[in-house]
């Protein structure tokens, strides 16, 4: 599980669900977690009938943009903290 969500969103879980006032907002936390899971699972299951109707290059592709937009929303992040520490740098 750590692997696939990572820290940020356990964290995220972690915290919305110690605010949770009521049972009804605590039980729609754990339904939000389980349909996210299933759609995982889906998706995981279904991963090699996916990689044969598409192809090998597609696939590549497809992982190189998401790549890229990862790069780009770690880099925003960075210059955000930078812009925090630094207020002076932010014109």
């Amino acid at each position: 599980m750590p692997v696939i969500a990572g820290p940020g969103a356990i964290t995220t879980v972690i915290i919305y669900g110690y605010q949770s006032d009521t049972l009804q907002t605590y039980v729609l936390y754990c339904l939000a977690v389980l349909g996210v899971l299933a759609i995982l699972f889906f998706t995981l299951i279904t991963g090699p009938t996916i990689q044969k109707i598409t192809g090998e290059l597609s696939l590549n592709l497809i992982s190189r943009v998401f790549g890229m937009i990862l790069i780009a929303i770690a880099v925003q992040f960075m210059v955000e903290g930078l812009r925090d520490v630094f207020p002076g740098w932010a014109s």
